[in-house]
């Protein structure tokens, strides 16, 4: 080709590349029809010539511009701008044609001192090959310097070469004033220089709008340090410096592609800003940005090493506020050069801005603040480089993976936090970036249970100036560890938030007991404004200076922040310590403005204990315009300080507060103003109505039931009862049942004391209700009105002025009292009788501080209660008995949850104790469950202590749910005059495993529903359990299902009966009948037989065919199959008996006649039928099996039976228990093989078949199958790594061939392509439940490959046998490998989308650019619904698939490694790219490919030792990368 056309055909190149470009108001001209094309292009071989122009076509006017339609014209243009020439500084010019400055060193347009001031429309045309090569040049660009009223609009610049000193721009220098609209930058970009460098404009306070920089790979835009003041900084994609100013703004503006470095002050968009710019609808994708300061210079700037996504560092001079909205990043990546200032922890990296200083002389830098608003703002797939994801994860992804890359962050759609990591990411983005997430929601994943954060000394997230806005569903996780590592200041999960909304958290083993930090609780330090936070549950311990509480430390509402905080639904166990204003669920309850501002708090709880100066309280330690509401406090209140103001519910009620429905049942200990729900109301207005206090409170001066002062007017108390004991110790304290000094007006009415009261001050006052007016002579107050109080059992009326003895209400009855208050407090039925009592009916519970059970620490007064917090977390956060508990109501278990009966017990009175309706139940801890009907009790006696299964038989219920129980080896459930456990469930399937003890007296110990229609159970019971019972079967089993019983003991009057179902029995279990003799009643409706060990019982309306099935157990009683009355022949029931011994002859029952009889004592013994050699007399006896038991040295036992005609039963056990059972005909021919994986094996993870090496068969029709069978614990979630030995000779290499097919029950057989082959050569596949399997050497022959080819052998065989490669058809009929072929990308998800076995996704969604009819489609459904796919971002926004597109290595390393992660892999790994091209592998899959070099997946060619990240990806070497991948899953 010669040089013209290869340049005819760069400019048509870089003409379509800009015609891609976002949507510009200039349309570029058609170079075929204009000829603009040759009408640019020059030989190369020939140099440049010198200006020979003497004027221009046009005026210069803004009518007739002056025309330019080459390199000399533009040339003669600058030089007249140079030399100062007025005329064409300000003139007006147009491009009328391409521009090429190819082989001439450019000459900027405008210097200092002569600016273009003028209008320059590009017309789209494209300038291209500016070059500029002048170290000691400032202002460089295609134009030098410009400023107002210059306008450039519309230039196109394709390539550009720039080294200069500074100020260094495509497109301009210095773009001082003036604007700059539509123009871009396209090509390869070099612009390089020490200071002020841009890939658009080096500098300036311009206005910027709709223009790009998108260049092509090996771009970049660097700045260099060389001395002082020319740092190599100020370096941004577009511009590197923007000065200050409100009218400076930059808008609708991109860039992409491009490796931006610079020593500090380093952005995507901006190096260096100030905080009143305006940045509108830019972004920046697919860029590195990198800190390359070398290790002096970072050191004496320290932490001023600023990297941002958008604008790298922002500064502030004065007052004006910015805004930068509608922002994006995609797929940048950001890094400090230098390992040590990473390492000594030296810059700030965000995705927003890398830092913020206040003035030009500071050194201090953070993420920006509130004078800069962000909104509006989009992350994704940005990830770090090597230094920036261990030093600064701040605003950057983790490990390289995407920004919440699950979740829209909508209501509907929330970004989904996954782990620890996705959790850190939030926090680090939040603090970093200043992105709030206002409006968006978080939820953590329902396959998250636990969150341990334990690990680290946690940072908030959200700081003083980066406040999280956002929605945080906790999804009802465990977060774990909580802790402030020892560190002060402000802390929660959260520190600060604004306008948040944080539910459903539970906190276990909180740690922040640093005693100097202030604002401070398991949410959040500090919460400005609107925020609500709801069902929070937090056990451990808090502490601070001031402002503490258990679940928020400090709100601040006020003109500047309304709105109101609501923290509902919270409970708080952590112990919590401080000085002032201390409470156990907020700190310091404040809003400052009445009407715009409140705080409430409700239906909340604290049991944790809370100490502290002053102020403290159960609630809230200081509350003002608050409300708290149906809040209970049961933890110990505790203060020393002289003016301690302590109060169950609040310490310090200063103005407008009201609380009401409150509680306080816990022991309260201070020293003046100390009260039962409020320690003081000092500035009026508090309110307090239908409390009650029944802890002991205790103080040195003022110390009441309720409150222990008032001193302000308004305050108001009604409906509150005190039965707590009442102590003041000072000389002159005043000690009272309902309130104690009253320095205003004060109304209390309908109030009743039974409180104690003691003093021992020799001046001290008492009141039975509180002392009415002021304390100062001659003053006014209110009066008590219809307040009553108990004392030496008699009831009195409280006088008005609260003084004296009351009015004794001689004869008044317990029910006139309550009537009588009822009354006066205008409530109905408030006010109830308790025995010989009267009370407030609504908190009888809560007036007892009891605690039955607790939950990761936090204590419950009911089981009820804990179970429902609970429920879910199964044996991770077990139900912990503290008591032995008595229950009139049922226990109900609606999902996953273990109860530790911890040494304890329930007992459940005429009520089932409890009902297992749908979740898995475990009882474990030593201890018992009964339940027990009274004389004349309601409950009949076919319930059951606990009932497993839901129903509609009486009312409904969730019949599509299946139940479970374990009941574990140290339990005990009895069941005096009920059943025990009996599992009656509708459609079904219920599952019981019993390792414990059943005792039953009336009915069976264990049973179930054999109703027609009804789902199948599944009970084991093992060698640890014992099932007896009195009157009647141990265990009724009338029901379809199974009964598997080990070894267990078993003994009733009847062992057991069963009209349904399989049971088998093994492991000696014994089953005795007591009963003295036997009888059937054929027309009973449950057992029909009496006193049977074993009954097999055919019933019309059952299930009907129980079999039995008895291989070893030693039973006392008969043995029989009975028939009910209608039964048919199908109902009829079987016994089979291999093994045991049997108090009655078993010979009816015998499996065949390969097992013989034996009587011995009265005792029948059942064994295999021995073989008798023939004996050397003449005569012979009958042949019999030969049995050979033989104890192998690692453990195993291999038992061979022989029979007389030669075949063989070969029973190998491993010393883990796992079990193969192979049969043998005569000729020595396998029959069948069994194995049994042992739950060890099966928990362990991993399980060799204890077999001897399967051939493999060349057709899956002629292999031998294998049946492989696993314990129920064995799922999808938690399969078993299964190794099948293969057959080979001796020296033989593993055949890579060899695969597993999986066998369904109609025979339909499937290749199972995630198989291996490991390097003994035995074939390894996971088994997710039992399985059939044929062991099949799969290779196909593919005539195209020979021996020569790389891949031969191993690839191909590994390949083809799985089916990751089938071959080419070719014309002929055969099929090809084509190993040097091209893999599109299409190509490549359908082969991930075969080792899934090809499944449906759940939504039809896929790529716009997705033909339906294609190959692919359903596998980029797949791919795109799972994460493993994500598109390739267009111009217009969209994203597209391309799945005809050559699939390069770096995308395979990307697809991998979303493919491994959706698979559960671990990808943490990471290795250096160590190979000579590793700078060609782009920014989003450095991270990928990172990963994939350290599992191996990638390792360069042979020849040149080169990666080759961008190439198209062979199918050969995709086989070979998925081989792999594969042996890595087994790894």
């Amino acid at each position: 080709m010669s040089s013209k056309l290869r340049t005819r055909a760069a400019v048509t190149a870089g003409l379509c590349a800009a015609l891609t470009l976002s949507g510009a108001a200039t349309v570029l001209a058609d170079p075929i029809e204009s000829g603009a094309v040759d009408a640019a292009v020059q030989n190369e071989d020939s140099a440049p010539s010198a200006t020979a122009v003497a004027s221009l076509k046009g005026e210069g006017t803004k009518e007739n511009p002056y025309q330019i339609s080459s390199a000399d014209e533009l040339a003669f243009m600058a030089e007249k701008v140079n030399a100062g020439d007025v005329q064409y500084a300000s003139a007006c010019y147009k491009l009328t044609d391409h521009i090429d400055l190819s082989g001439r060193e450019w000459t900027p347009i405008g210097t200092k001192g002569k600016e273009f001031k003028g209008t320059f429309d590009g017309a789209g045309f494209i300038v291209s090959g500016l070059a500029i090569n002048d170290s000691a040049l400032e202002l460089a660009g295609l134009f030098g310097k410009i400023s107002s009223p210059a306008r450039i609009v519309g230039v196109a610049i394709q390539g550009a070469n720039i080294t200069a000193k500074a100020s260094a721009g495509a497109l301009a220098g210095s773009a001082f004033t003036g604007s700059i609209e539509e123009c871009r930058v396209t090509g390869v970009v070099k612009i390089e220089g020490n200071y002020k460098v841009g890939g658009l404009v080096g500098e300036g306070y311009a206005t910027i709008k709709n223009c790009s920089v998108d260049a092509e790979r090996g771009s970049s835009v660097v700045g260099t340090y060389k001395e002082r003041d020319l740092e190599g900084d100020n370096v941004g994609g577009l511009v590197g410096y923007r000065g200050e100013g409100a009218g400076i703004v930059t808008e609708n503006c991109s860039v992409s592609n491009l490796a931006i470095a610079g020593s500090r002050k380093v952005g995507g968009i901006v190096g260096s800003a100030f905080v009143d710019n305006t940045y509108a609808d830019c972004s920046v994708s697919n860029c590195s940005l990198t800190c390359n300061a070398p290790y002096e210079y970072g050191l004496s700037v320290k932490n001023q090493l600023a990297v941002g996504g958008i604008v790298g560092m922002f500064s502030k001079s004065g007052n004006a506020k910015g805004a930068l909205t509608n922002c994006k990043v995609s797929n940048i990546s950001m890094d400090v050069e230098d390992d040590q200032l990473a390492s000594e922890g030296y810059g700030v990296l965000g995705l927003v801005s890398g830092g913020y200083r206040v003035s030009s002389f500071s050194s201090s830098v953070s993420a920006p603040d509130n004078y800069i608003s962000v909104d509006g703002f989009v992350i994704e797939g940005a990830n770090t480089g090597e230094n920036a994801s261990i030093k600064y994860p701040g605003s950057v992804a983790m490990n390289g993976k995407s920004i919440f890359e699950k979740g829209q962050g909508t209501a509907e759609d929330p970004f989904l936090i996954s782990s620890l990591e996705d959790l850190q990411l939030l926090r680090e983005v939040v603090n970093s970036t200043g992105v709030g997430f206002s409006g968006q929601c978080f939820k953590v994943a329902d396959s998250v249970s636990v969150l341990d954060i334990s690990g680290e000394k946690w940072t908030s997230i959200g700081t003083s100036s980066h406040k999280f806005a956002g929605s945080f569903n906790g999804n009802g996780v465990v977060i774990k560890g909580l802790n402030d590592g020892g560190k002060s200041g402000t802390y929660g999960l959260f520190g600060y938030i604004n306008g948040a909304v944080i539910s459903n958290v539970i906190f276990e083993d909180v740690d922040l007991s640093y005693g100097s930090g202030s604002y401070r609780g398991a949410v959040a330090g500090y919460l400005y404004g609107t925020n609500t936070i709801e069902n929070i549950t937090v056990s451990g311990s808090i502490a601070g200076n001031d402002y503490v509480g258990g679940i928020a430390g400090k709100p601040l509402l006020n003109a500047n922040n309304p709105g109101t905080l609501t923290i509902r639904g919270c409970v708080n166990a952590a112990n919590i310590e401080g000085k002032d204003k201390i409470g156990g669920v907020v700190g310091y309850a404040r809003a400052d403005v009445a009407g715009t501002t409140k705080v409430v708090v409700e239906n909340c709880r604290n049991t944790g204990a809370v100490s502290g100066a002053q102020y403290i309280g159960g609630i809230a330690g200081w509350a003002y315009n608050a409300e708290i509401k149906s809040c209970v406090n049961s933890g110990v209140l505790e203060s020393a300080a002289s003016d301690s103001s302590v109060g169950g519910i609040v310490g310090n009620a200063n103005q407008n507060v009201t609380v009401s429905d409150c509680v306080n049942n816990a022991d309260i200990n201070g020293a003046d103003v100390v009260g039962g729900i409020i320690g003081t109301s000092n500035s009026g207005n508090a309110i307090v109505s239908k409390c009650a206090n029944s802890g002991s409170v205790a103080g040195v001066n003022n110390v009441a039931g309720i409150i222990g002062g008032t001193a302000a007017s308004g305050d108001a108390i009604d409906n509150c009862y005190n039965s707590g004991v009442i102590t003041a110790s000072g000389d002159s304290a005043t000690v009272a049942g309902i309130y104690a000094y009253n320095n205003s007006s004060c109304d209390v009415k309908a109030c009743y004391n039974i409180g104690s009261l003691n003093s021992t001050g020799a001046s001290a006052k008492k009141y039975q209700i509180g002392k009415s007016g002021y304390w100062y002579d001659q003053a006014t107050g209110s009066k008590i009105l219809s307040c009553y109080y108990k004392e030496d059992g008699k009831i009195y009326k409280a006088a008005e002025n609260g003084e004296g003895e009351g009015a004794l209400q001689d004869g008044m009855t317990s029910q006139q009292l309550a009537d009588a208050l009822n009354v006066a407090g205008g409530v109905s039925g408030y006010w109830v009788i308790d025995g010989a009592d009267v009370i407030p009916g609504d908190y009888a519970d809560d007036l007892e501080a009891k605690v039955v059970a607790t939950v990761g620490g936090v204590p419950y007064s009911s089981v009820q209660e804990a179970v429902e917090a609970a429920t879910g977390y199964g044996d991770s956060r077990p139900v912990k008995l503290e008591v032995d508990v008595a229950t009139s109501s049922t226990i109900e278990i609606a999902g996953d949850v273990t109860i530790d009966l911890s040494g304890h017990s329930i007992t459940a009175n005429d009520t089932r104790a409890i009902h297992v309706k749908s979740g898995k139940l475990t009882l474990t801890g030593k201890g018992a469950v009964t339940t027990v009907i009274p004389t004349g009790g309601k409950l009949p006696a076919t319930s059951s202590v606990i009932r497993v299964g839901d129903s509609t038989e009486k009312g409904g219920g969730n019949n599509d749910i299946a139940a479970a129980l374990l009941i574990d080896k140290d339990v005990t459930i009895s069941a005096p005059n009920t059943y025990g456990v009996g599992a009656f469930g509708d459609k079904t399937k219920e599952t019981i495993e019993v390792r414990g003890t059943i005792k039953s007296v009336v009915n069976s110990a264990l049973g179930g529903n054999g109703s027609a229609g009804l789902g199948e159970t599944d009970f084991t019971v093992t060698n640890t359990a014992t099932l007896t019972t009195t009157n009647t079967y141990a265990i009724y089993h009338p029901q379809a299902g199974t009964l598997k019983i080990d070894g267990a003991t078993i003994e009733g009057k009847g062992g057991i009966e069963a009209k349904g179902g399989t049971i088998t029995i093994s492991g000696n279990a014994t089953i005795t009948a007591t009963a003295e003799k036997t009888s059937h009643n054929p027309y009973s409706n449950g057992p029909s037989t009496d006193g049977y060990a074993i009954a097999a019982v055919a019933n019309k309306n059952y299930a009907g065919a129980p079999k039995f099935e008895i291989s070893s157990a030693t039973v006392t009683g008969k043995v029989a199959t009975e028939v009910d009355d209608g039964a048919t022949e199908d109902k009829k029931g079987a016994i089979s008996i291999t093994g045991g011994t049997y108090s009655e002859n078993p010979s009816a029952f015998v499996a065949s006649d390969d097992y013989v009889v034996s009587e011995s004592g009265g005792k029948w013994t059942v064994s295999e039928k021995p073989v008798t050699p023939p004996s050397g007399g003449g005569g012979s006896t009958a042949p019999s099996d030969k049995t050979e038991v033989e104890k192998n040295p690692d453990g195993s036992t291999t038992t061979t039976v022989t029979k007389p005609d030669g075949s063989q039963t070969i029973t190998h056990e491993t010393a883990t228990g796992t079990e193969s059972v192979v049969k043998k005909d005569e000729d020595g021919n396998v029959t069948s093989t069994e194995v049994t994986v042992s739950k060890t094996d099966a928990e362990s993870g991993k399980v060799e078949l204890p077999i001897e090496g399967a051939e493999p068969a060349a057709d899956v029709d002629k292999a031998q199958t294998v049946e492989v069978k696993v314990p129920s614990s064995v799922t999808a979630e938690r399969p078993v790594q299964v190794t099948v030995p293969v057959s080979k000779g001796e020296g033989d290499e593993p055949n890579y061939g060899i695969v597993v097919f999986a066998v369904d029950a109609e025979g339909n057989e499937t290749v199972i392509p995630k198989c291996t082959v490991d390097d003994d050569g035995n074939v390894v596949f996971e088994a997710a439940g039992d399985v059939t399997i044929k062991v099949v050497d799969n290779a196909k022959e593919m005539p195209d490959v020979t021996d020569s080819d790389w891949f031969a052998g191993d690839v191909v065989d590994f390949a083809t046998a799985r089916g990751i490669v089938n071959g080419v058809d070719m014309p002929d009929g055969t099929k090809q490998f084509q190993g040097y072929g091209r893999t599109s990308r299409g190509m490549f998800v359908a082969m991930l989308h075969n080792l899934e076995l090809n499944p449906k996704a759940a939504s039809d969604d896929s790529l716009a650019d997705v033909p339906e009819g294609a190959f692919y489609a359903d596998a980029a459904a797949w791919a795109l619904e799972e994460g493993i796919l994500s598109g390739v971002d267009m111009p217009d926004g969209s994203k597209q698939f391309q799945g005809e597109t050559a699939v390069t290595r770096e995308q395979v390393a990307v697809f991998l490694m979303r493919y491994a992660e959706h698979l559960g892999m671990d990808v943490s790994e990471r290795a250096e790219i160590d190979f000579p091209d590793a700078s060609e592998v782009s920014s989003f899959a450095k991270d990928a490919m990172g990963w994939a070099v350290a599992e191996g997946l990638f390792k360069g060619n042979d020849a040149t030792g080169e990666l080759n990240p961008t190439d198209g990806a062979a199918r050969a070497e995709v086989a070979a990368v998925l081989m792999r991948f594969i042996n890595l899953m087994y790894a």
